[in-house]
């Protein structure tokens, strides 16, 4: 048993109708990061959770979830989660170093989605696979060094016979 801290009444409440959590028709959506956290992978990395919330259309105030790897023994993870969180920095206009993932929320972005069919005991869900700015124009791009000079030649020779 627990004793209740609370007034309540049930005469004075509407039940709850549920909610609906089955994943979103895949497609893109105007989003913006609601909620974030890092935590320690089952197999001692680590990850950034994002809570992203649709901010318009028929499907606006759902919620939907992304994981990305942040350091992993496996050298391929770490470069995939870096890509991706490079993605979604760039997407809300965020350049530079990032020092809490709270720089990230509140900014609207283009996140795609896909489904991911049930499989075993899990049911479908929503996986993130782009991160885009919603502006059209592409995601801002830090500054590295210069472009490196193409060589030119002045050969009359086509460049497939060139040896």
């Amino acid at each position: 048993m627990a004793t209740l801290d609370i007034d309540f009444d049930t005469t004075e409440q509407e039940p709850d109708q549920g909610r609906d959590f089955s994943p979103l028709p895949s497609g893109t959506y105007t989003a913006m990061v609601t909620g974030s956290d890092v935590k320690t992978a089952k197999t001692g990395g680590t990850y950034a959770k994002f809570e992203f919330t649709i901010i318009d259309g028929q499907y606006a105030n759902r919620k939907v979830w992304s994981q990305i790897t942040l350091t992993n023994q496996n050298s391929d993870a770490m470069k995939i989660g870096k890509a991706q969180l490079t993605s979604l920095c760039l997407a809300v206009g965020h350049v530079g170093k990032l020092r809490d993932t709270a720089e990230l929320h509140d900014r609207p972005l283009l996140i795609t989605l896909k489904i991911t069919r049930a499989k075993g005991d899990f049911a479908a869900k929503n996986d993130v696979t782009k991160y885009a700015s919603v502006n059209g124009s592409p995601a801002p791009v830090a500054a590295t060094s210069a472009p490196k000079p193409v060589a030119t030649t002045t050969s009359s020779t086509p460049p497939w016979m060139r040896k």
